[in-house]
């Protein structure tokens, strides 16, 4: 019988330690074999794989099973169920195509004894493909446990306000300590790592007292060949992503944060790319606790940050960098797409115009193209509000006509919500078109489809919101009282307040407004 191994790692560095490493793996069915009688022909090795990765996906053992359809072996030997595969129906899965050309696996953890080739088919054996399964689900089993309590053990130690991992900026330092009862065990604390340090108070007075975006500072911290956490260096380092943790994270003013992201694959399950899924949890439900690591960030800074970081998400996107103060709440009574705030130079001197404008003209010439000057709307708009604020007898009778559209209004906005859902959904089809047609490279086909994945859990989101608004009154109630008190100090806040204040104060107060044929509709958030 000609045999070989297939040997797996999940991590580079567990394929260069002893536990259960590859050499081992190989060792081991080099001397089985051998034991056994049978001709060894080699290894098929996996360093650095995940074993719930489909077969196709992995390169060796994609090769074993050409080669295995070319008739270069008989027997797979595998130190281990889990190291052939992690899920049950994927590991059953390449046992089945295996068998299916007459090539059998043995595994010695569930080790049933090999037939000779010419006997053995797949199916032959009721009682083996019984074991094998047993096998599998046992692992996984063992591994949903095992990530339990694991997750059990870092909620205890957020608890006492104890760090596990070095966040950027630090250095983990171990230590043997003995207990009253002359016990040693092992602890750590933290010290700070100087140079790391320095990059993030530079990141949080960039971001704070110059003026820098995410973006920009990202930019810079790439072109200085400043080291990311990564290691890595250059153009594609650093990440907008990256950075915002930093800037977010309260490690830095000496507290421990837990569970701000529900996540495990055995809770949570997988994005439709494959990744791991991630729930970003209220504030009122994360672990925040006094830490025993040094401070990088003063809280006052820190808090700042914070505030910052909430007005940008706030105003999403484009919205903050446009000079429009309603951009990102415009939208056009024709085609329900969004509108853009353009300014255009009149050609006669140097006076500038600005209008809020159909996207769908831009993008597709299927609608028109002005909608409303900017200095119109924002005119009836403020006034509108003012006009609410001061006068209590006209906002009562708004709210009680609110009341009556309620439904009505929020059911528009989760049919433009749809609208934008599918609309992604039929551009995250496009780009995995043009990346299969070789049109899309690799690296731009996968950032095109982060940012259209995070794009559609922000409104998928919002529909869950938006429905829930719909069936709960109390929601109402509460969305009610917010507006009344937003409302009632407006006059005195918005006209001394900074720009991107009154884009803020706006946002709290207004949905949408739509814009047709020179009719303006506010739907406020009450």
């Amino acid at each position: 019988m000609r045999a070989v191994v297939y040997a797996r790692t999940s991590t580079l560095d567990q394929a260069r330690e002893e536990k259960v490493s590859i050499p081992d793996q190989i060792n081991w069915a080099k001397t089985f074999a051998l034991e056994k009688g049978w001709e060894w022909l080699g290894e098929y090795i996996e360093p650095g794989v995940f074993g719930d990765i489909e077969p196709e996906k992995r390169e060796a053992m994609n090769r074993m099973l050409e080669e295995a359809r070319n008739d270069k072996f008989d027997l797979v030997l595998v130190y281990h169920s889990s190291r052939f595969a992690r899920e049950p129906d994927i590991g059953m899965r390449a046992c089945r195509i295996l068998g299916q050309i007459k090539k059998q696996v043995y595994f010695r953890n569930s080790p049933i004894d090999p037939l000779s080739p010419d006997k053995f088919s797949w199916g032959i054996n009721i009682g083996s493909m019984y074991m094998t399964a047993f096998s599998f689900i046992g692992d996984f089993q063992e591994n949903v446990a095992r990530s339990e309590r694991v997750r059990s053990g870092f909620l205890g130690l957020a608890k006492r306000g104890k760090l596990v991992f070095a966040p950027y900026g630090y250095r983990k330092v171990p230590k043997m300590i003995t207990d009253e009862l002359g016990r040693q065990r092992y602890d750590w604390n933290f010290e700070i790592n100087p140079s790391q340090a320095r990059i993030i108070q530079k990141i949080y007075n960039k971001y704070l007292n110059e003026g820098g975006s995410i973006r920009q500072i990202m930019l810079s911290l790439n072109k200085d060949n400043i080291p990311s956490p990564s290691g890595k260096t250059g153009i594609e380092a650093w990440s907008s992503a990256t950075v915002k943790n930093i800037l977010s994270n309260p490690v830095y003013i000496k507290k421990v944060r837990w569970g701000r992201k529900l996540g495990g694959k055995y809770l949570q399950g997988k994005t439709s790319t494959g990744k791991q899924k991630r729930i970003i949890m209220p504030v009122e439900k994360w672990i925040l606790k006094d830490g025993n690591q040094p401070r990088i960030i003063e809280d006052e800074a820190y808090f700042r940050v914070q505030e910052k970081l909430k007005l940008r998400y706030a105003l999403k996107g484009r919205a903050i960098a446009s000079k429009g103060l309603l951009t990102g709440l415009v939208i056009c009574g024709r085609c329900k797409r969004k509108a853009y705030f353009k300014t255009t130079k009149i050609k006669k001197g140097s006076r500038v115009r600005s209008d809020y404008t159909c996207s769908s003209y831009f993008m597709y010439k299927s609608c028109q193209r002005h909608l409303m000057t900017s200095k119109k709307l924002h005119e009836n708009l403020i006034n509108e509000i003012d006009k609410i604020a001061s006068n209590l007898k006209y906002r009562n009778s708004l709210l009680k006509q609110k009341g009556k559209d309620k439904n009505k209004q929020l059911k528009i906005q989760f049919e433009l919500l749809k609208k934008e859902k599918k609309e992604i959904e039929l551009k995250q089809q496009r780009i995995l078109i043009a990346y299969e047609s070789g049109q899309l490279p690799l690296e731009e086909f996968g950032n095109a489809r982060r940012r259209l994945d995070t794009n559609a859990i922000e409104i998928i989101k919002k529909l869950e919101e938006v429905e829930k608004i719909l069936n709960d009154t109390s929601k109402a109630k509460e969305l009610r009282k917010k507006f009344i008190h937003t409302i009632s100090n407006f006059r005195k806040v918005f006209h001394k307040a900074p720009f991107e204040k009154q884009k803020e104060l706006l946002q709290s107060l207004i949905n949408t407004v739509l814009i047709n044929k020179n009719k303006i509709t506010i739907n406020y958030r009450i």
